[in-house]
């Protein structure tokens, strides 16, 4: 009997999205939280304006105010009080500059249910909710890897390499020990230090993959201990230690760390559809769905959160997707279904603020 994908459909797909993924040793290569894409999305500050073209009411960009001094030059220290006069002299002003950023993130998966898998309506919707989950993950890793890639690419030549690290290129080098054992805590330090000299801090974060995993484990265990001062790492830390260890030092090409500036990157994403299925073409109908990746550490399917500057608050990422019926003819039998084909995609923006002397806010420190 053939399907037919109705909003009452669409609904059961959202409630079912969870289940996609409860086979527990299926499609393992899917199964990979995108951590430093998380990260990322809930620690940026930008306060980020869609910029439309008037003409077909769509988004193709997003503008970003900065507030920057005219001069950082010093005052003098004088030896005599003279100069001082009753009128004020202009001073030291701010300059707004706006930024504008053109849409340059666009992914787009496309992926089908056929009525030749789908003898029931709940089975239809079960099966249209594992294919629409494993495009979302897709959509997330993918993403997960562009943005590590950035993050390689817009790494910053460091000024200072900390007492333990060497400046290769534009990168910091540490030997492996120092991210095991007692050493790591100093490493820890080391980088606290690296961000101040390099005044990233105190807003900032440091994205690892398996770079201080071990000792971060360890410290839950033995933290009390005074004389473990090594594995307080996670305690001394707090929320800075993120670790992304299933995807981060593979995307890198290197067991990495990341020092990175949160007010120094812009994400926003835009969509020209909304949640109620709405018909584009005599056989094409459109919603959106929210973005929704994998929890590994959970097994559930969890939404995908971006904090917002402008509104101040956390919102949802949502995908556009359209969708369409095509007919599915069957050789063997000389039979004709119904091909239902879907097309996700999600469209926005990733790029850095403009920095001085070829500052970007990110610090990459290599194991080695």
């Amino acid at each position: 009997m053939a399907q037919d994908f109705t909003a009452t459909v669409l609904d059961e797909v959202r409630l079912n999205l969870e289940e996609a993924f409860l086979d527990s040793r299926i499609d393992l290569p899917l199964k990979s939280t995108p951590i430093s894409m998380l990260a990322m999305f809930e620690r940026q500050t930008a306060r980020a304006s869609a910029l439309l073209d008037e003409s077909a009411q769509e988004c193709v960009g997003y503008k970003v105010e900065y507030l920057k001094n005219d001069s950082n030059a010093l005052p003098t220290v004088d030896a005599t009080a003279g100069g001082f006069a009753c009128e004020i002299p202009l001073g030291a002003t701010l300059d707004s500059a706006t930024k504008t950023y053109d849409l340059n993130v666009f992914i787009t998966e496309t992926f089908s249910v056929s009525d030749n898998d789908c003898d029931n309506s709940m089975k239809f919707a079960r099966k249209a909710a594992k294919a629409t989950a494993a495009a979302m993950q897709k959509i997330c890793l993918s993403l997960n890897d562009y943005l590590i890639t950035e993050l390689v690419a817009n790494a910053q030549t460091p000024s200072y390499p900390g007492e333990s690290g060497t400046i290769v290129g534009n990168t910091i080098e540490y030997p492996a020990a120092n991210f095991k054992g007692d050493l790591a805590t100093e490493t820890v330090g080391e980088f606290y230090e690296i961000a101040q000299v390099e005044k990233i801090a105190p807003s900032y974060f440091v994205l690892n993959g398996k770079n201080f995993n071990v000792a971060q484990i360890v410290s839950q265990f033995t933290a009390a201990d005074d004389d473990k001062r090594s594995r307080a790492v996670a305690l001394r830390f707090g929320d800075k230690m993120e670790f992304d260890i299933n995807n981060l030092d593979t995307s890198a090409g290197s067991d990495s760390s990341f020092i990175v500036d949160n007010n120094m990157y812009v994400c926003a994403f835009n969509n020209a559809y909304t949640p109620e299925m709405q018909p584009l073409a005599d056989d094409v109908q459109v919603f959106t769905l929210p973005l929704t990746y994998y929890d590994q550490f959970t097994g559930r399917v969890e939404q995908v959160m971006l904090y917002d500057g402008a509104r101040e608050e956390m919102v949802p990422v949502l995908v556009d997707v359209e969708y369409q019926q095509k007919c599915d003819a069957n050789s063997k039998n000389r039979t004709r279904k119904t091909l239902h084909t879907f097309r996700a995609t999600l469209r926005g923006l990733f790029n850095f603020a403009p920095g001085d002397g070829g500052s970007t806010g990110v610090i990459q420190v290599v194991k080695v």
